[in-house]
């Protein structure tokens, strides 16, 4: 990631943690007991994040310094605040005698500070020559946020003895994952133990309902209108809002519900399908070089396309459950019952067909069924209650075993008891439903009985399948209703975490926008400094064969009077010899001194020989005071060109080199 980007998150953490330390040192955080040692962590968080804000700041100022030539003065003024923060932090971390854990990240941190300080502190007195500026001259680092900040909202009051606890669910990584694993466990348990102990309650209910249990036996016990437990279960169904009407109107909202998810997660997956046309273009457009710089968007998003897969089986499975749901409460047999629920007491009993008067009653013993039948019924009652307690223990073996392992005891030690209780309401959930099979086939046999006797009355059976109508439509209106509250639960549950998955898909996609933005960008900082050197270049090309031109001049000039010519410099950037178009003068020769007066005109002579021309006195050496005068000649001011050449020992092309550069 580019320094910049890590400058600006680090930004935006260091403010978060002076957030959260402004409500930790608050009084509602006092009165409710918070440790003193959390405010002081968030400080040394603050101060941390500060520091290396700064620092990467300062990799972003030197790297643009490089581009531009200018902005070293910057980067060793954000060094030196970047130590001044991290500094205080250790100062915290040794006087609070923190981890070394802790205490590792900040002295890392500190030593990358301290080595680049020195390097730009260098550079710039030596090198680069700008002035350094003043903290307060400096525009604060830019912030980018990645989450989405929510402010903490206590709902407790600020006085009193009774708090909640704070931070509770704070637990070391080690007992986390223990707890983690051992909570998955008992989760898939106890779901199998729960729909296993529902197929065998509902299974007994049904084979009752074909055998014509209960109404037949309360209308048998009820002679006379409807019997009393049947309209105390119609009185509860209408308590619970469980009635047909009722299920239709939660069925409406549930598919309400399911669109309001199914219309955040197609946002997802269109949000991940735009990204994937973005990238191609984008790579289409810059090809390998985009290759080199970003991440690659297939490969950034694989956790979340994953995610958004399992989403989708979820969903799709949910959705079917969802149609059957439906279909079912919008079927013709429960539109028949519906009327029939409603109904008053007054209209049931009027229905219900009376005995006649006329015959003599049928007298038939119905104690043993009845006997039997509340034994069931106290069998299916008390697995029900088994039923909620085995939903109810995963949260409660997550307390038990979080308390062993905080209390010190180790991970082979303290599952075992604490699932202890998983095994026991395994092993009781199965004798239920082995107690229920011989109970069954005891009513089954003595309701053979029971019915035989009672085929002789026809009113009688129209009662009984009358009754059995109604606790049949109470039977499959409690099933609808839990079957919803189930679709409830499982919305509200994925709404969360498709929530979070927006989130984070947001988070990826803004990333990759900043990845991009901060590409083109160097593109073209890099394309204007190939201009920018290209356009230096010719410069000094021109410079030189004009300097070529002068000293050419004066070259010939010094041959006509005898004097020294200047040295003509090397072409800058390459070239090892003079320019080809102008070719270096010959070296000019002084003339032999006079003979003495005491002489006579001397006689012309032949020329000097190999050997004495070699002695005959040569141009002056090219001294550094020849050097500076030739980068003056080009225009330079004559402090920088001494500056450049002691910088480059010498060099005179070098010096030209950085001259021009800079």
């Amino acid at each position: 990631m580019k320094a910049s980007v890590v400058a600006r998150l680090a930004a935006q953490a260091a403010e978060m943690y002076s957030t959260a330390l402004k409500y930790g040192e608050s009084p509602a955080m006092e009165a409710a007991g918070l440790d003193r040692s959390w405010p002081i962590t968030l400080r040394f968080q603050q101060d941390f994040y500060s520091a290396a804000a700064q620092y990467y700041q300062a990799e972003a100022c030197k790297e643009a310094a490089q581009e531009n030539g200018s902005g070293y003065g910057e980067e060793v003024t954000r060094l030196r605040m970047a130590q001044t923060y991290i500094e205080v932090v250790l100062e915290t971390a040794a006087r609070q005698r923190m981890g070394p854990a802790i205490i590792g990240k900040a002295e890392l941190l500190k030593a990358k500070i301290v080595k680049n300080k020195a390097v730009a502190e260098k550079d710039n007195s030596t090198i680069y020559l700008e002035t350094v500026p003043t903290e307060a001259s400096l525009k604060p680092v830019n912030k980018t946020c990645m989450v989405k900040v929510v402010e903490p909202e206590p709902s407790f009051p600020s006085t009193g003895t009774l708090q909640p606890t704070l931070f509770a669910n704070i637990l070391p990584k080690a007992i986390k994952e223990a707890l983690t694993e051992a909570e998955k466990q008992v989760v898939a348990l106890a779901a199998a133990m729960e729909q296993e102990g529902r197929e065998a309650s509902k299974g007994a209910r049904q084979q009752l309902a074909r055998a014509g249990l209960p109404g037949s036996l309360q209308a048998h016990e009820s002679p006379a209108g409807l019997p009393e437990a049947t309209w105390k279960k119609l009185q509860g169904l209408r308590e619970k809002q469980s009635t047909v009407s009722d299920l239709q109107a939660q069925a409406e909202e549930l598919q309400k519900t399911s669109g309001q998810v199914a219309g955040t997660f197609l946002k997802i997956e269109k949000m991940l399908k735009e990204e994937e046309v973005r990238e191609i273009a984008f790579r289409a457009k810059y090809g390998p070089a985009w290759d080199k710089f970003g991440e690659p968007s297939a490969q950034l998003m694989a956790t979340t396309w994953k995610e958004v897969s399992h989403f989708q089986t979820l969903f799709a499975a949910a959705q079917r459950s969802d149609d059957y749901l439906i279909s079912r409460l919008r079927s013709p047999e429960l539109d028949g019952l519906s009327a029939l629920l409603d109904e008053s007491r007054r209209n049931l009993d009027a229905r219900l067909a009376q005995p006649s008067s006329e015959s003599s009653p049928v007298l038939v013993d119905s104690s043993n069924l009845s006997a039997a039948m509340l034994r069931l019924a106290r069998l299916l009652d008390e697995r029900d209650a088994l039923l909620v307690r085995i939903k109810a223990e995963p949260d409660a073996m997550y307390v038990r075993l979080k308390g062993r392992l905080l209390a010190g005891e180790l991970v082979n030690e303290a599952v075992p008891p604490a699932m202890a209780s998983v095994g026991e309401l395994k092993s009781a959930l199965a004798a239920s439903i082995a107690g229920q099979g011989p109970l069954v086939e005891e009513i089954l046999s003595e309701n053979e009985r029971f019915q035989a006797g009672r085929k002789t009355d026809p009113a009688l059976l129209e009662r009984d399948a009358l009754v059995q109508q109604l606790e049949t439509g109470v039977l499959q209106c409690h099933e609808l209703h839990a079957q919803l509250a189930e679709g409830r639960e499982f919305y509200a549950s994925v709404s969360k975490r498709i929530q979070q998955l927006l989130l984070v898909t947001e988070d990826q996609l803004y990333t990759q926008d900043i990845q991009r933005r901060d590409f083109e960008v160097e593109l073209g900082q890099s394309a204007n400094r190939k201009k920018q050197e290209s356009d230096d270049q010719d410069v000094a090309r021109k410079l030189f064969e004009q300097l070529n031109v002068q000293q050419q001049q004066e070259g010939e000039g010094a041959a006509t009077t005898g004097d020294a010519p200047h040295f003509v410099p090397q072409p800058p950037f390459g070239g090892g010899g003079p320019s080809p178009s102008v070719p270096p003068p010959p070296p000019a020769i002084k003339p032999l001194p006079p003979p003495p007066h005491s002489l006579s005109t001397p006689t012309p002579g032949p020329p000097p020989s190999y050997e004495q021309a070699q002695a005959l006195p040569i141009a002056p050496a090219y001294t550094e005071q020849v050097k500076i005068s030739q980068l003056v000649q080009m225009g330079f001011p004559k402090a920088q060109a001494q500056h450049a050449l002691v910088q480059e020992r010498g060099d005179l092309q070098a010096a030209l080199n950085v001259l021009l550069s800079g």
